[in-house]
């Protein structure tokens, strides 16, 4: 796989999709894409600063590197990978900035990495497709978040948080779906997924229990499953059903459900 990289350089590339590759500071990157696209793959914040700084026109950028790394390897052995640290994050941000009037669709589905600071894409004027681990939005889980709706822009058409905890997330989804009359009038689908603990998503067999979900049509239709002890779905606070309603009334359809944490196998990064 990496005798693909130099393809990069080709100068007519305009899309490259990658599986199960290693990126990193000293790859050369390119400066012609318009769409890139990454999975089950892994970078490093050099790679993804030179990268955005060089591709000024990129249009689409997508990174996923869920289920890359085996959550049961002790971390000092996968460390070496995990290189979005505090001094990248600001450098990243700023990079980023540089296709905001580009950009269209944004996928960062990076678990491993710690997002320390919050990544600010209202100035993306042109981005219709967000997808992002909640940290990266949000913040940490015991801070206050800030308010979302003056981190994204109001084109934005479609909005996915991953990697959800409860609290923090859906007085935010709330007040996004309060604005959307006034302020995000695009929008048309918001999706939250909530992070599982693993002991929760496989029993003493090893085999997947059974996952919630929501989805909720904007004409009020709702299809749910899933286990009562989902904290969301038992919806003490009233706050899950309060935010239905608004989805209803704002013409947005919602889906809720738990994260799948669990998979059968695993990128092998040690050869890499």
């Amino acid at each position: 796989m990496p005798d693909c990289i130099p393809l990069l350089t080709l100068p007519t590339l305009r899309s490259f999709t990658a599986h199960g590759m290693r990126f990193h500071y000293n790859t050369t990157p390119p400066n012609h894409l318009r769409h890139l696209k990454l999975e089950y793959s892994v970078t490093d914040g050099p790679f993804l600063e030179i990268l955005l700084k060089t591709s000024s026109s990129l249009e689409t950028l997508e990174i996923n590197s869920h289920f890359v790394v085996n959550p049961h390897i002790p971390y000092d052995r996968v460390k070496r990978w995990l290189t979005i640290t505090s001094q990248y994050q600001s450098k990243f941000q700023n990079a980023l900035n540089k296709v905001s009037g580009t950009l269209q669709r944004l996928v960062l589905a990076m678990p491993e990495y710690v997002f320390g600071r919050v990544l600010d894409l209202h100035t993306f004027t042109q981005l219709r497709h967000l997808e992002l681990e909640m940290k990266a939005l949000l913040g940490n889980t015991n801070s206050q978040p800030p308010d979302i709706t003056t981190l994204l822009p109001h084109g934005l058409e479609h909005l996915c948080l991953r990697r959800s905890y409860y609290e923090t997330v859906i007085k935010s989804a709330i007040t996004l779906l309060q604005a959307v009359p006034s302020s995000f009038s695009h929008l048309k689908t918001l999706k939250i997924g909530f992070a599982w603990p693993e002991d929760h998503t496989v029993d003493a067999q090893g085999n997947l229990v059974e996952m919630g979900s929501i989805v909720v049509s904007p004409n009020g239709d709702v299809l749910a499953n899933g286990p009562v002890d989902s904290e969301w779905l038992k919806d003490d606070s009233g706050n899950t059903s309060a935010l239905q309603r608004l989805a209803v009334e704002a013409g947005v359809t919602l889906e809720l459900w738990d994260e799948e944490l669990y998979v059968e196998h695993w990128h092998d990064l040690e050869g890499w």
